[in-house]
């Protein structure tokens, strides 16, 4: 398992990251070790020396070394409230750091890429799984492997202390029976924990189920029923997920129960050993009272936080891994000067072919298309057909399995992160599911831009509001364009989906206007009303003047006024003209015109 297979990195690089992350918190849990082990030890020697020389201070005698002595003890039980109460602030900050470093570094891994292939690969979902579920133990692990600190050092100086005040018989038979048990519950915790880790699967679907319930779908949890469904499904995914944790869990116990009692026969029969030698004179009653404490330390003292220290490792060597093989240093956007109209590209797919992870048939299959700089195209082909799929293969988020995308002749497979990241942000894209942000109205229109608004932005954004309807939605809010578009946030405000889209649109319509030479509608009228689809299809080519542009749509009344249309089949592009032709040509598309015409005429939806 994991624990097994620490990375060159291991408990050092849990160090460093540690030192990297917060040096004060690391350097802090180590005076606590040494104090807390120190203070551990000392006190019974001090505890000791007081009562050896009590009572000759009790029969008139001098009363300065008892003093000094007690005032050492009080002294030393000081410095360890001192540190122990100044060690959990700092403790908890870096607990915060660590799991604020790892959560980033994991959300890097999903963000970062330009490329978005990694988000379908099962092995990267359950590494990202195992990385977010294990953040306690990275965020543990320094405080744990300080407790393992401690417990080692208490460990080895009261064997040492017994060894020296009443025999190394004693000491040795203590120290063995204190790291056996260390070493026993090391196997079984990592087992226990591995059991744990490995049910990955389960805790995504029960996650999923809770996500659902708790919002991301609340109309359809309520109107369908699902609310008992997803509840069920919730236990038992987590259920499936727990059961094997608390077998091995209830396992362990019975262990544990085994061990701490041959712990404390070993203990118990020291004492007694301790307590016949003082009362037979061999032992002093100073030494007595010393070798005691120091027994009773010996048996409850642990070095439990280092298989927790090992595995905070391990699972930081994990993440290591995860963005050795996925990960990838997130490209400086370019900075586009305001206003300055970007290039129109000419970009063709060559033989494209590509697979999902998973499916036999490719969803693409050999597919050429050329879309030449400033031309407008039109994309229709039936649910399934590989729309979505040639948009992200155009816009560099996928690598096709082999073939060629070319922009302006350049081929996407051949440039770099940056470079790719430079060609994304020419592209202007409206897809099926375009993203909904929590924040203003101006807002969820500049970020077209890769930003949130600024004062220079008010003449762009009212161009690109009156150019793609979203003026009328955004005078219509309560605040204006200052409008909050969420009603869980004070002062916002829920709109319609075709508001929504809308907004969406002017977004892209605002990334053309600050650099974008391309312009991608993935179903722009998808939630339009008739009036606000009309508006579409008459401004649509004074929309995307001056780039180049590709639009999908099932609706034909969107795709007709646009000049060249292809249809995808098959996976491949099996027609292309302009409406009058593909009509003349009787083949797929005028099919499906015609059957979406004779619907409209019989009143049916689209």
């Amino acid at each position: 398992m994991l624990a097994r297979r620490l990375g060159p990195g291991g408990p050092v690089g849990l160090v460093r990251h540690q030192l990297r992350v917060h040096p004060l918190g690391v350097l802090l849990v180590l005076v606590d070790a040494v104090v807390v082990a120190g203070v551990s030890v000392g006190v019974p020697w001090l505890v000791g020396r007081l009562v050896a020389d009590l009572p000759a201070a009790v029969g008139g005698g001098p009363l300065t070394v008892v003093g000094v002595e007690f005032v050492l003890l009080v002294g030393v039980l000081a410095l360890q409230v001192l540190v122990g109460g100044a060690q959990e602030p700092v403790f908890q900050d870096l607990s915060l750091r660590t799991e604020k470093d790892v959560l980033e570094r994991l959300a890097r891994l999903f963000v970062a890429p330009v490329r978005i292939g990694h988000l379908e690969d099962p092995e990267f979902l359950d590494r990202a799984q195992r990385v977010r579920a294990r953040v306690w133990e990275v965020n543990q692990g320094m405080m744990q492997g300080g407790t393992a600190l401690t417990g080692l050092l208490t460990v080895c100086g009261a064997a040492a202390s017994v060894g020296v005040v009443i025999g190394w018989p004693s000491a040795a038979l203590l120290l063995g029976a204190a790291v056996a048990v260390a070493v026993v519950r090391s196997l079984l915790m990592r087992r226990e924990l591995d059991q744990w880790v490995g049910a990955t699967e389960d805790q995504r679907h029960a996650e999923y189920a809770f996500g659902l319930a708790t919002g991301l779908a609340p109309k359809e949890v309520r109107v369908f029923g699902l609310t008992d469904w997803l509840a069920r499904r919730y236990w038992e995914r987590t259920a499936a997920s727990w059961k094997p944790f608390w077998r091995k869990r209830v396992h362990n116990s019975l262990w544990g129960l085994a061990l701490d009692a041959g712990r404390s026969a070993a203990a118990v029969g020291v004492v007694v050993h301790v307590v016949s030698g003082a009362l037979d004179g061999t032992l002093s009653v100073a030494a007595a009272a010393t070798a005691i404490p120091l027994v009773l330390v010996l048996a409850q003292a642990e070095i439990g936080g280092l298989p927790l220290f090992v595995r905070g490792a391990a699972v930081l060597d994990d993440l290591v891994e995860t963005e050795r093989r996925y990960g990838r240093t997130p490209p400086e956007a370019p900075h586009h000067p305001r206003r300055q109209p970007g290039t129109p590209p000419a970009v063709e797919l060559v033989n494209v072919t590509f697979r999902y992870p998973g499916r036999d048939a490719p969803v693409l299959d050999r597919l050429s298309l050329r879309i030449h700089a400033g031309e407008d195209v039109g994309l229709v082909g039936v649910n399934g057909a590989g729309k979505s799929t040639l948009i992200r293969l155009l816009t560099g988020s996928l690598r096709p399995d082999s073939g060629h995308v070319l922009v302006d002749g350049v081929d996407l497979a051949t440039l770099d992160e940056t470079d790719v990241a430079r060609w994304q942000r020419r592209v202007a894209v409206l897809t099926q599911e375009f993203c909904r942000y929590p924040l203003s109205a101006r807002d969820n229109v500049t970020l077209g831009a890769g930003r949130l608004s600024t004062d220079a932005d008010a003449p762009a954004l009212a161009d690109a509001a009156r150019r793609t309807g979203a003026l009328e939605v955004a005078e219509a809010l309560v605040a204006g364009w200052d409008t909050v578009l969420d009603a869980s946030f004070p002062g916002g405000q829920d709109v319609s989906g075709g508001q929504w889209q809308r907004i969406a649109l002017a977004r892209a319509a605002f990334a053309v206007g600050e650099g974008a030479g391309m312009m991608v509608l993935d179903e722009p009228a998808a939630a339009l009303d008739v009036r606000a689809e009309a508006f579409l299809v008459e401004r649509h080519l004074a929309l995307t003047e001056g780039v180049t542009s590709l639009v999908v749509s099932h609706r034909f009344s969107v795709l007709r006024p646009i000049p060249r249309i292809v249809v995808l089949d098959g996976g491949r592009i099996v027609e292309d003209g302009s409406h009058d032709s593909l009509m003349e040509l009787g083949g797929r598309y005028a099919r499906l015109f015609t059957l979406q015409s004779q619907r409209l005429l019989a009143g049916e939806p689209r």
